[in-house]
This record gives structure tokens, C-alpha cells and sequence, in this order.
């Protein structure tokens, strides 16, 4: 990530764009990689969220003690 934007950055900066489509692809390749930590730190967030869901304790169930209508 950071070297994507950063290089790119640290080009556009210098203002010696030799290559611009160079420069383009740092510039996508950095965006790929926010995008993929963004998800990775989502992801995260809900593997821990569904750790806790699972690890409390769960309520009871209410279960019928009669039966309505015909008992075979």
C-alpha cells in the first residue's frame, strides 16, 4: 500500500514523470491495496463480533408441554 502510493506520490511530487503510465500503475496498485486492508480490518471486526456472539451464553428455549390436536 504504501509503497504504491508512495512512490507514486514521491513522482508526481518530484514533477520528473518519465513515465506516466509508471506512475498510473502506482497509483492503482496502492488504491488495490486500501481497498483489500480495508476489507482484511472488516473482516476482522466481524470474525471478533461473531466470537463474541458465539461465546455468550445462549437463551433458553421455550418448549411446548402439550400437544394440540391429534396425539398418533
Amino acid at each position: 500500500m504504501l509503497g504504491g502510493l508512495g512512490m507514486g506520490l514521491k513522482t508526481v511530487a518530484s514533477g520528473n514523470i518519465e513515465h506516466p503510465f509508471a506512475v498510473t500503475e502506482q497509483f492503482m496498485m496502492g488504491i488495490i491495496c486500501v481497498v483489500y486492508l480495508v476489507f482484511c480490518v472488516k473482516s476482522f471486526i466481524a470474525a471478533r463480533k461473531a466470537m463474541k456472539v458465539s461465546a455468550s451464553p445462549a437463551p433458553e428455549s421455550v418448549t411446548p408441554t402439550a400437544s394440540v390436536g391429534n396425539d398418533v
